[in-house]
């Protein structure tokens, strides 16, 4: 062969070389949002752990480039990938007070007619935008949302999918003090997640059971119920999870008379809280000890605390589920016969006043 065709094939293949390498715009512009994607998409699957301040703080730090990405896709009619980034973003807000933003941000991606389409990722931001409004008390609305997610999800048949929507139905019915349904809902859950080896999965339903025991009285139910939930979390390494069961158990505890052990889980549940550095859980732990100087007849102490808790979780948006709610009625109920009303509004005001480091300073102090 002479030489010449072997040059021509040589140049012919350096020219498609430099073509192929030279990417388009387009597909360089969303290779880098779906990189966006990835990374916020991992920050979102280790939330709970003990990473999961960490992605707190980078979260905030890009919102930006992530705000950016996510009008990129918007634009470009990807729904499916604006969701993919919605959901977790609206998480993070949402974890940092920012809840009205969250339900807005989830809304107006739904809504995008790029976003229609019946996929896993639609029934998981119908289910978040159903949590969102159900701490809004918009009951109607997040009934709403989570029977579409449902409806997407037996479509699919994503056992996964069903059981997530299926327990928001079940905390729906629970605040509608609808017991049956609300067992009924989370019972179907828990199969579902049980047969796909989920058990942490499980252990969310079954909190769901232990929330309908604790109301209904049943505190030894309860009790057992909370405890499975506890040691799921704690074997799959759920911080989270595990210091909000922490909390729950020690209300029972409480209930059941055991203050020793109440204001052990409660001091167990706060230490973790300030580990992950999250505001709202110290002061749900806070709401504990509380319940605890009330029942130890510290009612200027318990009035303290409480205005302490209840305005930082003002702060956050944050709606206690039924079963707290029902324990903080309970004691603040009592509360309110040991004290005066201007002993009762003078305490409180110093409450209000307390840092959160003074805080929790005096909830665990001993009297």
């Amino acid at each position: 062969m002479s030489r010449g065709p072997i040059v021509c094939l040589v140049l012919t293949a350096l020219v498609s070389a430099r073509v192929s390498s030279a990417e388009d715009p387009f597909q360089a512009e969303r290779r880098a949002a779906l990189a966006q994607v990835a990374w916020v998409e991992q920050a979102y699957a280790e939330r709970l752990g003990p990473k999961g301040s960490e992605w707190r703080v980078r979260v905030d730090k890009e919102e930006p480039a992530l705000l950016s990405t996510l009008d990129w896709f918007s634009r470009n009619a990807e729904g499916d990938q604006a969701l993919r980034l919605a959901v977790p973003l609206a998480y993070f807000w949402n974890y940092e007070g920012r809840a009205s933003e969250s339900r807005e941000l989830l809304t107006r991606i739904l809504a995008l007619p790029s976003a229609a389409a019946p996929t896993a990722i639609r029934g998981k931001a119908l289910h978040d935008a159903a949590t969102l409004a159900y701490n809004d008390r918009d009951q109607a609305a997040a009934r709403t949302l989570d029977e579409e997610s449902l409806r997407i999800s037996r479509r699919l048949q994503d056992d996964a999918g069903m059981a997530t929507a299926l327990l928001g139905l079940s905390r729906v019915a629970l605040r509608e003090m609808d017991y049956a349904s609300a067992r009924r809902y989370a019972e179907e859950s828990g199969v579902l997640r049980r047969d796909i080896g989920d058990k942490v999965g499980q252990a969310n339903a079954i909190h769901m059971l232990a929330a309908v025991a604790r109301i209904q009285g049943q505190y030894d139910k309860a009790a057992e119920l909370y405890q499975f939930s506890l040691d799921a979390n704690r074997e799959a390494g759920w911080e989270a999870p595990v210091a909000a069961e922490l909390f729950n158990l020690g209300f029972v505890r409480l209930r059941q008379g055991n203050l020793a052990a109440s204001k052990r889980l409660f001091t167990e549940s706060l230490q973790k809280y300030r580990d992950m550095l999250d505001e709202a859980g110290i002061a749900y732990a806070l709401t504990g000890f509380a319940s605890v100087a009330v029942e130890q007849k510290q009612p200027g102490r318990a009035a303290r605390l409480y205005a302490s808790a209840l305005g930082i979780l003002d702060h956050f948006n944050v709606v206690f589920d039924p079963d707290d709610q029902l324990d903080i009625d309970h004691y603040t109920a009592t509360l309110l016969t040991l004290l005066s009303p201007a002993a009762f509004r003078t305490a409180t005001a110093e409450g209000e006043k307390l840092s959160p480091d003074r805080a929790i300073a005096l909830a665990l102090e001993t009297p």
